[in-house]
């Protein structure tokens, strides 16, 4: 799966582990991505929907740190959880990291 821009010429802007692995890469005209790879899933990018969904994962980390925000800047694209203290509560940052990966 490739995102892309809009734009006079759509370029991807993001790609899956597989689909870099086959060749495509950021900046890639979206007709070029697809020569490369005929089967690749385009989708346009929609950034405030990511936002959303970020603060929806904010919310849910909530569980493993009482400090959780997002990047500060226009458009996140970063989640920050300070887990400093919280490591006790789960046995360990492994045990953590396990249950939050779970």
């Amino acid at each position: 799966m490739a995102l892309f821009r809009a734009g006079r010429v759509p370029q991807i802007t993001v790609c899956s582990r597989r689909a870099a692995a086959a060749g495509v890469r950021p900046g890639m005209p979206v007709a070029e991505a697809r020569a490369v790879l005929p089967q690749l899933d385009v989708r346009e990018e929609d950034p405030q929907a990511d936002v959303r969904a970020l603060r929806r994962l904010a919310q849910w980390a909530e569980r493993y740190s009482p400090l959780v925000g997002l990047a500060d800047e226009p458009a996140p694209q970063s989640l920050l959880l300070d887990i400093t203290g919280c490591a006790a509560c789960f046995h360990g940052e492994d045990n953590l990291l396990r249950r939050a990966v779970r």
